[in-house]
């Protein structure tokens, strides 16, 4: 019987992203973010659980003809898992800021 393909698994490994790229990253991320969060496309939805929130912002902003573009080299570079991680740390650090 032949084994079924796993489609969570990566068909090859993914290369190491280098820690100047992450951080890079991060930084773009985090402009990014600062952009949509003036826009108000960044407020927390309590109807929404948070990975769904979290997974819709990026989304949003993907589609954003003002930073669409970035946030796609992004994604391409790290990777939508990553990429969403990274988001999702930003925005923790954001609320827990607005919180103090």
């Amino acid at each position: 019987m032949p084994s079924r393909r796993n489609p969570e698994r990566l068909d090859s490994a993914r290369p190491k992203v280098m820690p100047s790229t992450l951080a890079y990253s991060k930084n773009a991320i985090e402009k990014i973010y600062a952009k949509c969060r003036q826009e108000g496309l960044a407020a927390w939805h309590d109807g929404l659980e948070y990975a769904e929130f979290i997974n819709a912002l990026w989304n949003t902003m993907l589609n954003s003809p003002v930073c669409g573009e970035e946030a796609a080299k992004i994604e391409e570079t790290l990777g939508r898992g990553d990429t969403i991680q990274i988001l999702s740390d930003i925005f923790i650090e954001d609320r827990n800021s607005e919180s103090r």
